[in-house]
């Protein structure tokens, strides 16, 4: 189950994951970018996105989770936009890890404004 909370006047988006599970199990958790969006990691759990135009979000990941950038990849298929048919622009995604066993909450947050 996944909550989003918007804290507008702190410009913070507040995102809630909450598994329950019977057994342990790995956890992948995709966070896909526009072509013009350029994230950089600067810490294990923390993402600067530099938007075109100046604009700035950080993207701070659930300590639990383990985190690296890709782009353009083909195994496993992810990070590509396509704006048109048999068109394909390679982009950067982030890729969160992680493992669950019995109920487990991942809280994260997008600083947004003034980060």
């Amino acid at each position: 189950k996944r909550l989003l909370e918007l804290d507008g006047k702190h410009g913070i988006l507040h995102i809630r994951d909450e598994i329950h599970a019977q057994k342990s199990h790995s956890l992948d958790m995709y966070f896909h970018f526009s072509e013009r969006c350029n994230p950089i990691q600067v810490s294990e759990h923390r993402f600067e996105i530099n938007v075109d135009g100046g604009y700035k979000v950080v993207l701070e990941l659930d300590s639990k989770l383990a985190a690296d950038l890709r782009t353009g990849h083909n195994s496993p298929e992810g990070g590509w936009v396509s704006r048109g048919y048999h068109q394909r622009i390679p982009v950067t995604l982030i890729a969160a890890k992680g493992r669950i066993e019995g109920h487990c909450i991942f809280k994260s947050r997008v600083l947004i404004g003034s980060c």
